[in-house]
């Protein structure tokens, strides 16, 4: 079995009495990029900057391709670590045009002319090396700086929330674009975000970060429909949770008795997806509707079902539906059993 190429172990971090990271873990292969997704204030940023050295471990180890770089008694420079960080300012060097920009990240005993004109045709600015930052726009100022960090040829490189200064406008492309650059160079990277549609259109893994602590990685549809725990599930999208009854497979609640899955026995909270559940005139659960949301692509049906209980039905705009009407309800595949909340 192959090591990991980076490995956190425990990490933790604190200013003052704020815990930032906590006992956190982490383990990626060579090639992968993650998406570290999570609130402000969550520690994501953190440990980002932990594991470029700007920062010092308080416990716990920071490894990459089997070299230590953080432990409470180590701590090796960032400029000695290999480790390539884009900002979320850019941080390009206003004097200095695009090529010199670039060239500061060439290492030495590297063809300097031959690393630049690779890097530009790279990000697709082989063309605009005379120009200063200045007169380039935000997406292409962030390709510079991403030129600028490969051309050190880092063996990982860390980009923290590199799309929040782009125009909505800009923002899907540029991001599409810097996916592709990474993927071509089998770039190991983490990318910091708290933007849960960025995070998701990534061609890699997603962690979820809460209070300081990574508490699931995996694919974007295995966050979704499988969440390790509530905290991943209420963060993940959207969700319902009933109060239910498990006995195996099955669980007894405000929705009738439905397929369910998870270990836990007896008293639950059941996780349902406001899209599992469809609006059916011949399904003999009846809800009455209070209140619409709607996005444009679908709307959200607020219904209030026997018991009292609000719960909410993702549909495809089109049909509209009035406060006070009666629907049938049903459910469209399992919900998830969690703990019940106190």
């Amino acid at each position: 079995m192959t090591e990991p190429f980076i490995k956190c172990a425990g990490v933790t971090k604190a200013f003052g009495s704020t815990i930032a990271v906590d006992h956190t873990d982490l383990q990626l292969d060579r090639g992968t990029i993650l998406a570290l997704l999570g609130p402000s204030g969550c520690g994501k940023t953190t440990l980002l900057r932990l594991i470029a050295g700007f920062e010092r471990v308080d416990e716990g180890t920071i490894e990459l391709g089997g070299r230590l770089l953080s432990s409470p008694r180590n701590s090796l420079p960032p400029e000695k670590r290999r480790v390539g960080l884009v900002f979320q300012d850019y941080a390009l060097f206003p004097h200095l045009n695009v090529e010199a920009n670039v060239a500061f990240g060439v290492p030495r005993g590297v063809d300097k002319k031959a690393r630049i004109a690779e890097m530009l045709e790279l990000v697709g600015l082989g063309r605009l090396g005379k120009r200063m930052p200045h007169e380039l726009s935000g997406g292409q100022q962030q390709r510079v700086a991403l030129a600028r960090t490969l051309a050190a040829e880092p063996d990982l490189v860390l980009l923290d929330e590199p799309f929040s200064n782009l125009d909505p406008s800009l923002r899907t492309r540029v991001r599409n674009d810097v996916w592709r650059i990474l993927r071509e160079c089998n770039q190991t990277a983490i990318v910091v975000t708290h933007d849960q549609e960025e995070a998701f259109g990534l061609p890699g893994l997603v962690g979820v970060m809460l209070d300081g602590r990574i508490l699931q990685v995996g694919t974007a549809p295995e966050l979704y429909l499988r969440p390790a725990d509530r905290r991943v599930a209420e963060f993940i999208g959207d969700a319902n949770f009933i109060r239910g009854d498990k006995q195996g497979s099955a669980a007894a609640c405000a929705l009738g008795t439905i397929p369910v899955t998870g270990e836990r026995e007896g008293a639950v909270d059941l996780m349902v997806r406001p899209e599992d559940i469809r609006l059916d005139p011949d399904a003999p659960l009846q809800a009455e509707v209070v209140r619409t949301e709607y996005y444009g692509h679908d709307q959200v049906v607020f219904l209030r079902l026997p018991d009292g209980e609000i719960v909410r039905v993702r549909v495809l705009q089109g049909a509209s539906y009035a406060p006070g009407e009666v629907y049938g309800l049903r459910l469209a595949g399992e919900a998830i059993a969690y703990p019940v909340e106190a």
